[in-house]
């Protein structure tokens, strides 16, 4: 029996978005509006997953929350989501791993310039250090639950916060996943979970947009604003190949670029399994509707919509998109009808697969 679908998100943060006129540099800035909301990478993905979801398997959070107001609320807007979800989907409270810890819960700040036709400008608290203790209990309860059970995915999203050894992906993945687990890796935490996952022999896929692939490849590029400007295609293939050289478990490599063409890079390998060079897939972004938008947090509807699709594609309906590429076309496609919602990672399920119909 399949297992469940888990997504890691070690450092959460409470969101704020505040909305200017104009963001003037070095004076008082007064802000139009206000909003709070689900924060972190991780628990991005979750809530697109309430969206995207299309399968009976359930979708487990881990997290670590902090303390104090931040903390209060964020774990206030997650319980409510996923008791919103219960009667809908296969989504439960206690589909929240959550350890508690005593450090103030850190919030991520975005400021909207609408003065630049809505430019966001992010900025990021550090997180508390996390104790021993709270590491130890979280392993512990996932050691518990997943003893006999393994689960199909899993995404690690993000950095981890202070006070986690360097070692402590690795030690999820231990716990919860087997051969057959499939691994979406959206982190620069890599290569000590690439070692785990060779170990394992479990199928990866590395998540990331191009600035990050040229960064975690060593290729310098010119500009590091996605909003702007696309990454160059032969500092992508550059970094891809990089990559497929260093890491041997790695055989796709899936590339947003803000609001440019994304890119999926599959490995080639020779008949005893040497690598031998890389095919690259081209996927212009569809159109979408309205050119008012909000990207704040489609990139980490793209990584929930392709865990979903990518995890279930051999046995539910998802199975027309039964490759990566198709998988990560539908993550694409989440990625883009979010960027018309005010909230992060939330979005119309019809008009993402209204979307998905043009770039069939």
């Amino acid at each position: 029996m399949p297992g469940d679908i888990m997504i890691v998100g070690l450092n959460g943060a409470l969101q704020r978005t505040i909305t200017l006129n104009s963001l003037a540099q070095g004076a008082v800035n007064r802000g139009q509006s206000v909003k709070q909301g689900i924060g972190g990478k991780g628990q991005n993905v979750y809530v697109a997953a309430k969206k995207c979801q299309e399968t009976s398997l359930p979708v487990k959070l881990v997290q670590f929350v902090g303390s104090s107001f931040e903390g209060e609320y964020l774990t206030q807007l997650l319980s409510s989501l996923a008791r919103e979800n219960t009667r809908r989907t296969s989504m439960s409270e206690s589909d929240l791993l959550t350890v508690r810890t005593p450090g103030r819960q850190r919030t991520a700040i975005t400021l909207v310039d609408n003065g630049k036709g809505g430019e966001a400008t992010e900025i990021v608290e550090p997180g508390e250090i996390v104790p021993t203790d709270c590491v130890d209990s979280l392993l512990l309860t996932l050691n518990e639950r997943y003893k006999f059970t393994k689960v199909s995915a899993i995404a690690f999203m993000g950095s981890m916060p202070p006070g986690c050894p360097k070692n402590t992906y690795c030690g999820i993945l231990r716990l919860v996943a087997d051969e057959n687990t499939k691994v979406l890796l959206d982190t620069v935490v890599l290569d000590d979970v690439f070692q785990t996952c060779v170990e394992m022999q479990c199928e990866v896929v590395l998540k990331v947009n191009g600035r990050e692939l040229c960064s975690l490849a060593d290729i310098k590029i010119q500009t590091t604003c996605e909003s702007v400007f696309a990454t160059p295609k032969q500092a992508l293939e550059d970094a891809a190949n990089n990559i497929f050289v260093k890491y041997a478990v790695v055989h796709t490599i899936a590339v947003t670029d803000g609001a440019f063409a994304a890119h999926v890079f599959r490995r080639k390998t020779s008949d005893d399994c040497r690598y031998i060079g890389f095919g690259r897939t081209e996927l212009a972004l569809p159109k979408l509707p309205s050119a008012d938008v909000n990207p704040i947090g489609a990139g980490d509807a793209v990584a929930s919509g392709t865990l979903i699709a990518w995890a279930t594609s051999r046995n539910e309906r998802i199975s027309v998109r039964d490759t990566i590429n198709e998988a990560f076309k539908w993550g694409l496609c989440c990625g883009a009808a979010s960027c018309l919602s005010s909230k992060c990672s939330t979005f119309e399920r019809s008009l993402a697969e209204e979307l998905y119909e043009q770039i069939k």
